[in-house]
């Protein structure tokens, strides 16, 4: 494994989402893999059913409620990558209002899930991926 890796692996991950982080944050065990993961948008390989599964909860408007419908994560690391999978339930999913797909764009409002990576171990600097239910995606580093 190469010491990026370790070194990413052995930080703290938050997950927020817009459908997402509770007061506690929850333990995630990570699941790797040495097959070969599909961004296709389906959780179908193999790693996926042992990686564990986090229930995700609001960050607004009610932060640290249930969602109105049941959004979850997953982790799962090769050698050198860290994948995401979430899982969002939504039975009208072409209801879900979308205010941009644009990149880094303004995603206030939308429905969303979000992971903060702290990358230095010190809660206050790392790393932060957003993506809308379209595909918009907002990213950025932190210092302080």
């Amino acid at each position: 494994m190469a010491p990026a890796l370790k070194l990413l692996l052995t930080t703290t991950i938050a997950v927020i989402a817009t459908v997402g982080m509770a007061e506690q944050q929850p333990s995630i065990r990570l699941a790797t893999t040495n097959a070969p993961i599909h961004l296709d948008g389906h959780l179908d390989e193999p790693a996926w059913a042992n990686a564990t599964e986090v229930t995700l909860v609001q960050q607004s408007p009610h932060p640290g409620l249930a969602t109105p419908f049941i959004t979850t994560m997953r982790v799962i690391a090769d050698h050198n990558k860290l994948y995401f999978g979430f899982t969002c339930a939504d039975p009208e999913p072409k209801k879900i209002p979308i205010h941009t797909m644009q990149r880094d764009g303004d995603m206030y409002g939308d429905d969303s899930v979000a992971i903060v990576l702290d990358t230095f171990g010190d809660q206050r600097s790392g790393y932060f991926f957003r993506v809308n239910a379209v595909g918009g995606v907002n990213g950025q580093q932190f210092l302080q």
